[in-house]
């Protein structure tokens, strides 16, 4: 089995493309490590006592998930949704955080700092990562958003 990963206008990423905009980049399953334009790596989690990958909070939805020490990120993004922005769901993942990251390993699977966040489609790939924190989270999250959707920049 592989992965892969494409590239596109949908998917914001700070990595230089290696290859065209059509074409697809083949990875073996563990280089899936948040990658934009990559599927969501699986996580184990756990909420209300259950376990739960990654994978179970993709509803059709915009889903942000932030480091331990990510908690902008998640404000941000519930701004965003408040405004209507988009419909977006936002977890804190690890110690204090809405779910506990039950491997400790969010930084080595989803290849951002505790400080990070990664943005993953309704369809389960990851559109954008912020490795650490940022001054302004909403404003660098409305803008990754504008990027990907092709909205102008007063449309968010």
């Amino acid at each position: 089995m592989i992965g892969y990963r494409y590239h596109s206008e949908a998917i914001v990423s700070a990595d230089t493309p290696t290859l065209a905009q059509e074409d697809i980049d083949l990875l073996d399953p563990l280089e899936l490590k948040g990658l934009p334009g990559t599927r969501i790596p699986h996580l184990w989690l756990e909420r209300q006592g259950q376990r739960i990958s990654t994978l179970d909070l993709l509803d059709g939805r915009f889903v942000l998930f932030a480091g331990p020490h990510g908690a902008a990120w998640c404000e941000a993004a519930r701004a965003l949704a408040r405004r209507g922005a988009s419909d977006l769901a936002a977890y804190g993942i690890g110690p204090g955080a809405d779910l506990p990251d039950v491997e400790n390993a969010w930084e080595t699977k989803m290849g951002v700092s505790s400080e990070g966040a990664v943005l993953v489609r309704p369809d389960g790939f990851v559109a954008w990562r912020a490795h650490t924190r940022a001054s302004d989270a909403e404003s660098v999250l409305e803008q990754a958003f504008s990027q990907m959707l092709c909205w102008p920049p007063a449309a968010v």
